[in-house]
């Protein structure tokens, strides 16, 4: 049984160094701070979300180092791409490519820009605890977020541990991109030597576009941060749920909102089916469920794809067996939408709990 407390029992402690802004309506009385828009303030732009936050210091040195980066990455992509225009033109080229420059100016970029999601949540979370407001739980924004940002979801709900865990997992797996890649310069090279019976063999060109497909979709790199964003997703809605009547009435918890439209939450629940294979049971406090979808929907394609990795099967037979998981994904909708209709009943305001 998943059991952990949504917000830990003490406050954070301020950020130091921060001197954090009022934020004031058109009618000039305060307002709370929203982790939800310093999330997608971040998204925009790292390091907006953390300074509208208040944390001004750490947003003003994220988003100078994702401005250096970027400029440092532009400078390595021009200079790779007139090399390339060169070489096509018959010249000589007399310095090797700056390709691991470029792979690290874009990997930093990136460790950049998902640490400015993170922190602006982060920062959110700590402004809104030491302002004593309410914390925020909703699920399409803590799917939404976990989804895009894997661990923004946990840190929302003040686990700050486990978010940035999984959001290092997630980070870690990109560096393996290109060793996963260099695996299908043998299929390139085969189709090189063979355009020509491409040409006059469409059949032999659509299998090889789904071999492609096929390995780069049950590759390591892929099906592993597939994991770790399903994983974060799943705890998300674990740490909600059990909840009286889950999405069948309201979250009943302080900070709490969701719509009461019974055609929008079944809706809801039909989109996080079909992103996460399990969740909408975890909402719903059926973990035992839950887990075993999300377990069946995670085991397929790994299974698959290392045995493609070992040569034991063939492309088309690994995406034949990662196919099989679209039985989980139409398990979870169908059971949560039936679960869903049974429980129908007049929704519960948190007005009504007060």
């Amino acid at each position: 049984m998943y059991d952990d407390t949504p917000i830990p029992p003490e406050p954070l402690p301020p950020e130091p160094h921060d001197t954090p802004p009022e934020i004031h309506d058109d009618d000039g009385e305060a307002v709370a701070v929203s982790v939800h828009r310093a999330f997608v303030y971040a998204a925009m732009a790292p390091g907006f979300g953390e300074w509208y936050a208040g944390a001004r210091i750490r947003g003003a040195a994220v988003f100078t180092a994702f401005v250096a980066v970027f400029v440092w990455g532009s400078w390595e992509l021009a200079v790779t791409v007139s090399a390339l225009l060169d070489l096509a033109l018959g010249a000589t080229v007399d310095k090797p490519l700056p390709l691991f420059q470029l792979g690290a100016a874009f990997f930093i970029a990136l460790a950049l820009w998902f640490w400015g999601m993170a922190g602006a949540v982060e920062a959110a979370v700590r402004r809104r605890q030491a302002d004593g407001d309410p914390p925020q739980l909703h699920p399409a924004w803590g799917v939404a977020m976990s989804w895009l940002c894997p661990g923004a979801g946990q840190i929302s709900l003040g686990r700050l541990p486990m978010g940035f865990i999984l959001l290092g997992l997630y980070v870690a797996i990109f560096p393996t991109l290109g060793p996963a890649l260099s695996g299908l310069r043998v299929v390139i090279d085969h189709a090189a030597g063979s355009a020509g019976q491409l040409l006059s063999r469409p059949d032999l060109a659509m299998e090889l576009a789904q071999e492609i497909s096929a390995r780069i979709q049950l590759s390591f790199p892929r099906v592993a941060q597939d994991m770790v964003k399903s994983v974060s997703i799943a705890l998300y809605c674990a740490t909600l749920g059990p909840v009286p009547g889950a999405l069948g009435a309201v979250l009943a918890k302080e900070g709490a909102h969701w719509t009461a439209a019974l055609w929008a939450r079944c809706l809801g629940l039909a989109v996080l089916g079909w992103i996460c294979p399990g969740a909408p049971q975890l909402l719903q406090g059926r973990e035992a469920l839950g887990w075993s979808l999300l377990g069946v929907n995670l085991a397929l394609p790994a299974a698959a794809g290392l045995l493609l990795a070992q040569g034991v099967i063939q492309p088309g037979q690994a995406s034949q067996i990662a196919s099989w998981t679209t039985l989980a994904v139409l398990a979870s909708i169908a059971d949560s939408l039936i679960r869903m209709i049974r429980l129908r009943r007049r929704p519960v305001h948190l007005s009504d709990l007060e």
